[in-house]
Formats: C-alpha cells, sequence, structure tokens
C-alpha cells in the first residue's frame, strides 16, 4: 500500500527538546498529518474493460475526443471504436492516437453501462484498456450498491461509505504502466457506474463526504467481508504482516445473516488437487486436519498426509486455491474419512459463544491462564473438555469461551450446526464453518447487527480497526 511520506535527504537538523519530546518529532508528526491530508487523491482511475479489440461509447450528450496527440475530435452521440495493432484507435473512420480522452457533461456509457466522470482507451502494459477516470465520492456511488443493503439501517451504510472511501484513498495512485489503480471487481471494490447509485446509499456517501479511517495520521488499511462468523482474523494469519489495529476478536451481537453456517463436501481426489494447485506434493491425500487455530477458533494452518509425505499449509490459501464460494471462510471444522478422519466423527461443532455489549472485559480476558485454571477447579468443563483441551491445546480458547456462556446466568449457547450421524462416504472431507468471507476488518453484517442495536457508525469502525480515528480530509 503506498502511504505518503516526507523524505528528507542530505539535511542536518538541529534536534531541540520540546515538553521533553524532541522538537523535530513533533514537526516531523504534524507535518506527516497535514501531508496525509492535504495529498490525499479526489480522482481515481478504475478499469471498467480490457482485452477488447472494439466496442460502443455512448451519450445523451455529444462527447468530445482528445487523442494523445492533443487533436480533438467532436465525436456526436454514438462512436463505435475499434483498436488497431498498430498502437492507435479507429473511430468513425479517423484514426486517432492512443491515448484517447472521451468526455461529455452527461454520463458516457461504455458497451453500453453508464460511467459518470470521463472515459480512456489506452493502450498499456496489459493491452488495451477502458479507464474510468472519476472523483471519490462519484466513485463510491457506484460502489456501495455492490456492498451493502440500501434497506439496511444508516449507521451500517454510513460505515460501508467511510471503509469502501478510505479504501480508495489508500489504493490510488496506483497506475504507474498499467495505467490505472485499480479495477472494478471484487479484487479491489465491486464497482458498476451509474446503474448502482440509489438515493439511500447517496445520503450515507453525502453525509460522510470525506470521511476516512487514519491510523497514525494516514489512510488506514480497510480490508471489510460479508460475515465474520462472530470472530474477526488477524490479518498476519490471512495476507501476512501485522497491523495494530487488524486483529482477531470476537463481535459483540450474533449476526444473523444467511452465511452464519456452511458445510461443504469435497471428495480426496478434490483436496489433492487443491493442495497441488498450491505447488503442494504429497502424493494423494489421505488425511486433512487443523495444525493450528487462532484465539477465536479459526483454522490458521491445515496438516495434509498423503501417500507421498506430510506437509503444513496456510488455510486461507487452501480456501483460495479451492474457490472461496466453496470454502466459505477459515471458521470451519472438518471430518472425514480418507483412510483416516480428520476430526472425531459424530462430535458437533463447538457452538459459538455470544456476549453482550455490556460484557466486553470479560471477553478480552478470555485468553487469561488464570481464568482458565479458575473454571477448571470449578468444574466448569466436563472431563471429555479437558481432554480435548490437552491433546488439543488449539481448541482452549473456544472451550473457554463456551464455559463462560454456560456460567452466565440464564445464558444459552447458540445451536450447533446440526451434524448428519452418517459417516463421511469414504474419500471424502466435510467442512462445516461459519462466516463469508476472509475475516480481516470489518464485517458487514456485523456492522448491521452493531447498527440494529444503536451503535453509530464511528464507533462500529473504531470495534472493527481499533486504535484508529476517523477524520474529514477534504
Amino acid at each position: 500500500m503506498r502511504l505518503f511520506r516526507i523524505r528528507t535527504k542530505g539535511c542536518d537538523i538541529m534536534k531541540l527538546k520540546f515538553g521533553g519530546l524532541p522538537f523535530l518529532s513533533l514537526i516531523v508528526a504534524f507535518l506527516l498529518f497535514a501531508l496525509s491530508v492535504e495529498a490525499a487523491p479526489q480522482m481515481l482511475r478504475v478499469r471498467i474493460g480490457s482485452g477488447k479489440s472494439s466496442g460502443t461509447l455512448s451519450s445523451s450528450s455529444a462527447m468530445t475526443l482528445v487523442d494523445g496527440r492533443g487533436h480533438s475530435v467532436n465525436g456526436g452521440t454514438k462512436i463505435a471504436v475499434n483498436f488497431n495493432g498498430d498502437g492507435t484507435v479507429a473511430v468513425s473512420g479517423k484514426k486517432l492516437q492512443n491515448p484517447l480522452a472521451v468526455s461529455s457533461k452527461v454520463p458516457i456509457a461504455w458497451n453500453g453501462r453508464p460511467y459518470r466522470g470521463k472515459i480512456e482507451l489506452r493502450r498499456g502494459s496489459e493491452g488495451w484498456i477502458i479507464v474510468n477516470v472519476i472523483n471519490v465520492e462519484e466513485y463510491l456511488r457506484g460502489v456501495l450498491k455492490m456492498e451493502i443493503n440500501p434497506a439496511w439501517p444508516m449507521e451500517a451504510i454510513r460505515a460501508q461509505a467511510i471503509v469502501a472511501r478510505t479504501y480508495a484513498i489508500s489504493h490510488a495512485n496506483r497506475s504507474g504502466t498499467r495505467g490505472y489503480d485499480f479495477d472494478d471487481s471484487q479484487n479491489a471494490q465491486v464497482y458498476r457506474g451509474v446503474n448502482a447509485e440509489d438515493a439511500m446509499l447517496d445520503r450515507g456517501i453525502s453525509a460522510t463526504k470525506g470521511m476516512v479511517v487514519l491510523w497514525q495520521g494516514q489512510p488506514a488499511l480497510t480490508p471489510y467481508h460479508s460475515d465474520s462468523g462472530g470472530w474477526t482474523a488477524d490479518v498476519r494469519d490471512v495476507w501476512g504482516g501485522t497491523r495494530p489495529y487488524l486483529i482477531a476478536q470476537q463481535e459483540p451481537f450474533p449476526s444473523r445473516s444467511p452465511h452464519e453456517t456452511w458445510k461443504t463436501t469435497l471428495s480426496a481426489s478434490q483436496v489433492t488437487s487443491i493442495v497441488r494447485k498450491m505447488g503442494v506434493n504429497v502424493g494423494d491425500v489421505t488425511a486433512l486436519s487443523v495444525a493450528e487455530r487462532d484465539r477465536g477458533g479459526r483454522a490458521v494452518l491445515l496438516r495434509v498426509n498423503g501417500t507421498a509425505g506430510t506437509a503444513t499449509v496456510k488455510s486461507h490459501a487452501f480456501r483460495m486455491a479451492a474457490d472461496p464460494k466453496i470454502i466459505r471462510s477459515t471458521y470451519f471444522e472438518m471430518r472425514g474419512s480418507a483412510g483416516s478422519t480428520t476430526e472425531e466423527f459424530g462430535k458437533p461443532l463447538l457452538p459459538l459463544p455470544s456476549i453482550t455489549a455490556e460484557e466486553p472485559e470479560r471477553a478480552i480476558n478470555r485468553n487469561d491462564p488464570e481464568l482458565l485454571i479458575k473454571l477448571t477447579q470449578e468444574g466448569a468443563f466436563t472431563k471429555d473438555e479437558l481432554m480435548d483441551m490437552l491433546l488439543r491445546p488449539e481448541t482452549r480458547s473456544a472451550y473457554l469461551e463456551k464455559a463462560l456462556v454456560r456460567s452466565r446466568p440464564g445464558a444459552k449457547p447458540r445451536p450447533a450446526t446440526p451434524v448428519s450421524p452418517k459417516r463421511p462416504a469414504s474419500g471424502t472431507f466435510v467442512f462445516e464453518g461459519r462466516g463469508w468471507g476472509h475475516g480481516v476488518g470489518m464485517s458487514q453484517w456485523g456492522a448491521k447487527a452493531m447498527a440494529d442495536n444503536g451503535w453509530k457508525a464511528e464507533k462500529i469502525l473504531g470495534y472493527y480497526y481499533p486504535g484508529t480515528t476517523i477524520k474529514q480530509i477534504y
């Protein structure tokens, strides 16, 4: 991620003390914040098409075309475009030089889909591409409906607008030889131009104009996903690296989303293909198990046993290789039969505990060893649970949460996903999980649950990105 930084070269500045702190540090800190605010880009370059040999531009008002040599052409309201192998663009019988900038007083449609801003046709390192040059606020109007339901609470919409704006700004100015900052797919943020605009979502965008999530004065990295399943993931377990504000934490309210639980069955041959796709060769896979879980119970590492050896792989990488629509999250347990079982067959998934907004301190201390000892002495765990924690230390956090729920007067754990009493067929692996997405940062369904419970957007984002601040930078 490109951030805004001050670089000093060849300078020798005297350091003065001010209030016990180096005066230079205070100046630099102030300038860093000032630069991050003033230098924040307000124009984006979004790739909306590529690899085409031809296409159509249209608008309800006359379009103006300016080519790479500065020649201006009145293109009318509909233009047939053909891309030539010599790097030129054929427009209505005229040969124009790359790149070609197209503007109009009203939205311009590329192959029938209208966009605000300008359209640019250019030949870059990836061949011919179509780029929408648009300001941040208008870009968001084409994004939010693809990411959130307009019928959701306004505070959830405001939160989505702020993180989507932060994501866009933090990833801008990356065009380089590509000619664009990011594309219009889920690789960045799904963007569909004017067709995705909605009056209610426009309200949320206008109400948060220029507002972004900041970490130490600079736009934060604000990934988001559909449903965490109750626990978010730490960024280091998904993409690597660390961010103090992208950590694993339990959500205060159940999401009640349609993705709350899921189940997938893969054959041993499918698992073998997935592992080979990851560049790992252990022969034919005979067993698959969770080698490490995070404190919320998410699978971090998987152990793969095969006819030619054993390997350990990241569960996120396995999920992406398998297809994230099939393995919907890394919050899963497995059962299988391919020479050996992956988990104890017939044992239900651990019920996901829920905490209330009034009990954040109790949830934060869930990994306190003294609390674990105290609960053990009080008989909070069954013999089977104690044995399982001894054999599988990674399950301790989940069992501790389960015990805390049981110890709460009148509290009942959420029901576990029902497990069929039938043993999986020979050579199959059953994945039973919760949530949908990578799990890092804001859960959209979790944000909705918070908004339903009266939380403001600022409080929602403060929970998902702890330690950050929200600032209107333009």
